[in-house]
């Protein structure tokens, strides 16, 4: 599997969406599916872990699935965030997942419980399969363990993409609503995260239209076979993406002008409320924030703040932040060459030559 090369931000109630670029088909054709019963009995050992609520707990329960290189990350530091035994969640339901390149058929397992500071959650549980290469124990393994924080696929085929539960007013019971969909609605919530065309369901979108003007981020959609040679992920189509933001919401990003040499994604999300330019490459990434610096800095609260450069593009205010790191006790770093660029590449309000479909 391929993944963003620079964790995501890893804080309690993120409102931040993770990417991943789609899985590459294995050599022996894609692992088998998940059962139903192999579903539960893996996810039920990751409740179990987590209600030890301790570091060395969270250490295992990411060393066991998938390494909490996403939005679990760091969650050995606030080990007493997760469900105690006394909060065990109840299960809502199990939805099979349509094959990809590499699984014949994931699990969601969509779960309902509080967290251990009393915060109600809804949460989609992913089980996969490992390839048989990595192996350990039954092969099993869960994406973002830290099920608490209440994660929602908006994703899982040509990519995937998720984001965790929000703490702005009325968030987390929207939040909340949009996770159990995938049980109240689930074909209509299949069709958008298999992306297969638009659901023929009257429920209520996954995330409902925020007020006139306000930013939602755009999905990050799939990109046709044979497109040209382009520098970073060319499975999903975030330079559109950048583009539509750009377009439909005047004001709200700055970009730059020029693409750094090692891009691998470049796409906008919101942080903490705060909309952003996520730029992930090699090493450590950036976001770039439009605003007041304080708002800007306010965005990765909780972790160490690293201020690449301050600017004014197209009379709009910016800094560009070095992106906190999976641990959130180490800053990361850029290299000589990246701080370089960031310092020195012109940006813009506009829509530049690499997010107009120019090669």
């Amino acid at each position: 599997m391929t993944t963003p090369r620079r964790a995501l931000p890893t804080l309690s109630a993120l409102a931040l969406v993770g990417v991943l670029a789609a899985c590459a088909a294995q050599a022996g054709g894609p692992v088998a599916a998940v059962g139903d019963t192999e579903a539960r009995d893996v996810v039920a050992r990751v409740v179990a872990l987590a209600a030890e609520r301790n570091p060395e707990a969270m250490r295992r329960l990411c060393a066991e699935n998938d390494g909490c290189l996403g939005m679990s990350g760091g969650i050995d530091a606030v080990p007493e965030e997760a469900p105690g035994p006394d909060r065990a969640p109840r299960e809502l339901c199990v939805v099979a997942v349509p094959a990809t390149p590499s699984q014949a058929g994931s699990r969601v397992v969509v779960l309902e419980g509080t967290d251990g500071n009393g915060r109600p959650y809804v949460t989609q549980v992913l089980v996969d399969r490992v390839p048989t290469a990595e192996e350990d124990a039954d092969g099993l393994r869960v994406q973002e363990p830290g099920f608490w924080r209440g994660v929602r696929y908006t994703a899982l085929q040509h990519g995937r993409a998720w984001s965790a539960a929000s703490d702005g007013p009325g968030q987390p019971e929207a939040d909340n609503e949009s996770a159990r969909r995938a049980c109240t609605d689930t074909d209509a919530w299949l069709a958008e995260v298999a992306g297969t065309g638009a659901p023929t369901s009257s429920a209520p979108p996954a995330t409902e239209a925020p007020a006139t003007g306000a930013y939602v981020q755009p999905r990050l959609q799939p990109l046709s076979p044979g497109g040209p040679d382009r520098p970073g992920d060319d499975t999903l189509d975030w330079r559109g993406q950048v583009r539509e933001s750009l377009q439909r919401w005047p004001g709200t990003f700055v970009v730059p002008e020029e693409l750094p040499a090692d891009v691998d994604l470049a796409f906008t999300s919101t942080w903490w409320e705060r909309p952003v330019l996520d730029v992930m490459s090699e090493g450590s990434g950036v976001v770039v924030c439009v605003g007041e610096r304080p708002e800007c800095e306010a965005a990765v609260r909780g972790a160490p703040v690293v201020l690449v450069r301050s600017g004014e593009a197209d009379g709009l205010p910016f800094h560009v932040l070095l992106k906190p790191p999976a641990d959130p006790a180490t800053t990361g770093e850029l290299t000589p060459a990246q701080r370089e660029f960031w310092e020195t590449v012109p940006f813009t309000g506009a829509v530049p030559g690499w997010a107009a479909g120019e090669a």
